[in-house]
């Protein structure tokens, strides 16, 4: 816990010079250098008495063997609820930089002690690599959250939520990590029964009752199954403990009770498909007003309210009036068409009126968004004439 407190305090003052003008970096060099001296005494970097260290150390017995099980069995079920309040919060610092009264802005106190909640529970308990944390860390040291703050972090905490979908225990095997045992108890060949599909990976599995089987994959603790499933989990019908595990055991289910209830509220405040959606609102609004001052004055204000009257409740007339008026752009050459194509596409598909896209399930409506808003971002990227390299 205190090495990654420690190395994230590095990170996130590498953050904050490269984001400040004025700068002391004789700080930052001295905790990094601090840092790497402690980690090369416990052995964690490699320095030319490494051997030396290695040798020292001392062999983890039974007990303590069991109990790194018993902890990271818990990996999966723990960094589920981070990434939930993470995503949440990401979608709440989005829209804190979004420029808008359609909605309601979250409030500055409420956050910073969100953003110190969230650090300290990925530190202390998820296996969540520190400068994962960095961007949190910066946010949660400024007095207040301005939008041009935000705006210059955006992209590393679309960045950070993201990578995380992909990487985290509980979106790549969870299976594997929920049945893990040390190679010594279970042999080095030993390969846990897998119930998820294993194509099924990323943020894709958040939208399935993943936490129920988590637990109650720790609570049967078994990999014996029945042929029956519920949801995809095999029913287990036993558990069973052996002598030397008891005590472990009996401490990982009394943490799991703790995780249970004082967590019970976060997948109702942070559900995930609520926070998708709420978070690709935010961005197709940041795109949308991102093009104001490509208007004359006079159109500009009736313009942002039709984008906020579009957001609050996917009004088909907004609709159709920000159709017109970026097709209008497209026709005199202020935007270049490809661009104006996919954010018409864009808004077609936010308000979801369409009888073909009306017809596919939630996920596939919002993974047909993601990607016109991940192509509508590649498009603006792209030059859009000619240029030497």
């Amino acid at each position: 816990w205190n090495i990654k407190r420690h190395l994230m305090l590095a990170w996130g003052l590498v953050v904050q010079a490269n984001h400040l003008a004025e700068y002391d970096t004789g700080m930052l060099q001295c905790v990094v250098d601090t840092q790497m001296s402690a980690m090369k005494s416990q052995g964690l970097l490699k320095s030319s008495d490494s051997q030396d260290i290695e040798a020292g150390l001392p062999q983890l017995d039974g007990a303590c063997l069991n109990q790194l099980a018993s902890t990271i069995q818990l990996w999966p079920v723990l960094e589920y609820l981070a990434l939930l309040c993470k995503y949440k919060v990401v979608a709440d610092l989005f829209d804190l930089s979004l420029v808008s009264s359609a909605r309601p802005k979250p409030d500055q106190s409420m956050m910073h002690a969100q953003l110190r909640q969230i650090i300290s529970f990925c530190l202390r308990s998820t296996p969540m690599a520190t400068r994962e944390l960095r961007g949190f860390w910066y946010l949660a040291q400024i007095d207040e959250l301005s939008p041009e703050e935000l705006k210059l972090l955006s992209s590393e905490l679309m960045s950070t939520i993201l990578g995380a979908f992909w990487n985290s225990s509980v979106t790549t095997d969870p299976d594997y990590w929920l049945k893990w045992k040390p190679p010594a108890s279970t042999g080095d060949d030993w390969v846990p029964e897998t119930m998820i599909d294993k194509s099924l990976k990323g943020p894709g599995i958040l939208c399935r009752d993943v936490q129920s089987k988590c637990f109650f994959e720790i609570l049967t603790n078994t990999n014996q199954s029945t042929s029956g499933s519920v949801s995809g989990t095999g029913v287990r019908m036993v558990s069973h403990v052996t002598l030397g595990e008891w005590r472990e055991r009996t401490q990982q289910l009394q943490e799991v009770s703790l995780v249970l209830w004082t967590n019970m509220a976060v997948c109702s405040f942070a559900n995930f498909r609520f926070t998708d959606s709420r978070l690709q609102c935010t961005l197709l609004l940041k795109q949308l007003h991102a093009i104001k001052d490509l208007l004359p004055s006079e159109l500009q204000e009736e313009y942002l309210q039709t984008c906020d009257q579009l957001a609050i409740d996917k009004n088909s007339i907004a609709s159709h009036s920000i159709q017109s008026l970026l097709n209008n752009l497209a026709e005199q050459e202020v935007l270049p068409e490809d661009v104006v194509s996919l954010l018409v596409t864009c808004v077609r598909k936010f308000v979801g009126k369409e009888k073909d896209f009306r017809s596919l399930s939630a996920q596939a409506q919002s993974g047909c968004l993601w990607v016109n808003l991940g192509l509508v971002q590649i498009q603006i990227w792209t030059p859009q004439t000619k240029f030497d390299p």
